[in-house]
């Protein structure tokens, strides 16, 4: 599971308001979405800030190097918002568990430990993704 956040969405508030938030995290969601598989699974937090992927069935080091590209094509991608270029910059936290099978507490519990590794992004100064320990 991977859970990432834009690290300079307080700044793109504070020039474009809350209009041109909104229309950047529904782009970067709408990224996201197109650069995982079928079978991954998407969201948004209820704060609509924060987006987690679930990535079914493979190993920690393959999200690792999906979740690494990831964060290369919201980085290269120009966000446009009333005709004005607007690039962001993403941290990125990410857990793994070797069950297939999750019970509604172990995928809260991956959620957590995902979160707990995206915080640990943030105290490195963001723009990194960092794996739960």
């Amino acid at each position: 599971l991977v859970y990432l956040c834009i690290d300079n969405r307080a700044q793109i508030e504070e020039v474009y308001g809350r209009e041109g938030v909104e229309s950047v995290i529904k782009e970067t969601a709408e990224l996201v979405r197109h650069s995982v598989r079928n079978n991954d699974l998407t969201g948004i937090r209820d704060d609509h800030s924060e987006l987690i992927v679930c990535y079914k069935k493979i190993r920690m080091e393959a999200v690792r190097v999906v979740a690494g590209r990831l964060k290369k094509i919201l980085e290269d991608h120009i966000f446009l918002f009333q005709g004005k270029q607007v690039r962001i910059t993403v941290s990125l936290g990410m857990a793994s568990t070797l069950s297939y099978t999750l019970s509604t507490f172990e995928f809260d519990k991956l959620v957590v430990n995902a979160r707990t590794a995206f915080e640990n992004a943030l105290k490195k100064g963001g723009n990194v993704l960092v794996a739960y320990s």
